[in-house]
């Protein structure tokens, strides 16, 4: 299996922050074999690109940037740092103002650019698949039996791309609109149980942050409760000694330190870089802000919470690192970006560490303990061949699952997945780095990340399955292999590829 560097088509390395771009033109695909139709689709596909979370390393940043120009500390290049970071924090308190009406303008949601990716998403789904969504459009069933299934995370950013996925969906085919379905998910809390909001599935999409105060579940008799026990069992070890102590020696190496020191010297003079690293003073995300949209319709005010700090060059460095990594989802708000602040290889350096951390606390990790990450993500795994067995039972028939989620969820799942090549643990002996490991936060889950996997029925009844992982056709498991449709195909018996991922 060949990947595109999904990073080479931008001037920097931006991990997890990647902008989404499909990996393969779909007219390159291998043709479906002779006989089959298709007649089932589904994805799981990431959010899209987005704001800054929280207003945390921007705020702490711009507040050091001030006390170096009160010090008079500043070099050139340094000088327009400020001016951007304030830019970049009025964005992100804008955020989503006049392009989607489903969440509040502000931190964390959807930038341009991510509602484009899944609107175009979508898009390249009907091209892809015209027949199976002209035959959903004039689909008949009866109103409990409709046709295309929506889920999301319940988070805004989740909710609001698959709004804009559904969308463009229907501005296309506007009859598909009456088979939306978003099903609810009942009885959780199992103490005090509540209807989630329609088309909310936190078992299945946001399954790395369950909690006892919205998701309890202790019948281990219920799928979503062994979801929840691994959700526990891995949010404790994401945040164990064994975790910290790895990403701590990462962060904490000589190239590290040397590339803070190297990227400073550019911002700011020398005493002042030496205060910082001596302890003379530190700085937070503190301050209060009052920004208005362009039409003066829409204030806010954000006040810092003060618990991001800036005490050392190193993390000064780490800052400028998260700026530098969400400008791009940002190109039609924010109209530049960081790169001139952070040269190739000192960013390169950045995503390795940065990919080495989600490495550890996300992904395939250090292969002598569980994999709890993908013990999580079994709840989703078989939803995808529950909907295939549904989809080809008489009552159902043919149609779509599109569920909406997060980096966690995606990278859990290619890890269950097993997709060749790149979902591989380290011993606990070695340490992650690019030249001993394939995995690559910009090709497990770049903004809009997906995977979709198509079904395709003969007149014998005979199931197929073809899976794209970011639109690029790709293999299953190796233990797979024999049920491929012929030892070069992207094509998979279904019965066979049931029994090797061990599902009844």
């Amino acid at each position: 299996m060949y990947w595109i560097n999904a990073s080479s088509c931008y001037a920097g390395h931006y991990t997890t922050k990647t902008p989404y771009q499909a990996q393969q033109d779909f007219n390159t695909y291998e043709l479906i074999p002779a006989g089959f139709e298709i007649f089932h689709t589904q994805l799981v596909a990431r959010h899209g690109a987005r704001g800054l979370s929280k207003m945390k390393a921007d705020l702490a940043l711009f507040n050091l940037w001030k006390i170096a120009r009160q010090q008079n500390a500043l070099l050139p290049l340094g000088e327009n740092l400020g001016p951007q970071l304030e830019k970049l924090i009025e964005v992100n308190a804008l955020l989503g103002y006049g392009v989607l009406s489903s969440s509040p303008p502000g931190y964390g949601n959807l930038s341009q650019r991510g509602v484009q990716e899944h609107a175009q998403l979508a898009q390249r789904m009907l091209k892809r698949l015209p027949t199976l969504f002209v035959q959903l459009e004039d689909d008949k069933k009866s109103p409990d039996q409709k046709s295309i299934r929506v889920l999301h995370s319940g988070v805004n950013r989740a909710k609001d791309s698959a709004h804009s996925f559904v969308n463009a969906l229907v501005t296309q085919k506007p009859k598909l609109k009456a088979q939306l379905h978003y099903p609810i998910v009942k009885g959780y809390p199992e103490a005090n149980p509540k209807d989630q909001l329609p088309g909310v599935n936190r078992f299945l999409l946001y399954f790395q942050s369950l909690n006892d105060r919205t998701d309890a579940a202790l019948n281990m008799a219920d799928r979503n409760a062994k979801i929840f026990k691994y959700s526990q069992a891995y949010q404790n070890y994401s945040n164990s000694p064994r975790i910290t102590a790895k990403a701590r020696l990462i962060y904490q190496s000589d190239v590290m330190y040397s590339t803070a020191n190297a990227v400073l010297s550019r911002l700011f003079k020398s005493d002042f870089i030496e205060s910082l690293m001596s302890g003379k003073f530190q700085v937070a995300n503190t301050g209060k802000f009052h920004f208005q949209s362009k039409d003066g319709v829409y204030q806010v005010q954000l006040e810092g919470d003060g618990r991001t700090q800036i005490r050392t060059p190193l993390d000064a460095l780490l800052a400028l690192s998260e700026v530098y990594e969400i400008a791009p989802g940002l190109q039609y708000e924010l109209g530049f970006n960081f790169d001139e602040y952070i040269s190739d290889s000192e960013a390169k350096i950045l995503a390795e560490a940065n990919d080495a951390e989600d490495f550890y606390s996300r992904g395939p990790g250090i292969a002598e303990d569980p994999p709890l990450n993908s013990y999580m993500a079994k709840g989703l795994l078989l939803d995808f061949f529950d909907q295939i067995n549904q989809a080809n039972s008489s009552l159902i028939g043919k149609g779509a699952t599109l569920r909406f989620t997060h980096a966690e969820v995606l990278v859990s799942f290619a890890s269950i997945l097993q997709i060749p090549k790149l979902t591989q643990a380290l011993p606990f002996s070695e340490s992650y780095t690019y030249s001993n490991s394939a995995w690559r936060g910009a090709l497990i889950a770049p903004y809009t990340a997906n995977v979709q996997w198509d079904t395709f029925r003969n007149p014998q009844g005979s199931l197929i399955v073809r899976m794209l992982y970011n639109e690029r056709e790709t293999h299953f498991k190796s233990t797979c292999d024999s049920a491929r449709v012929n030892p070069q195909s992207f094509y998979y018996k279904y019965e066979g590829l049931k029994a090797c991922y061990g599902v009844d």
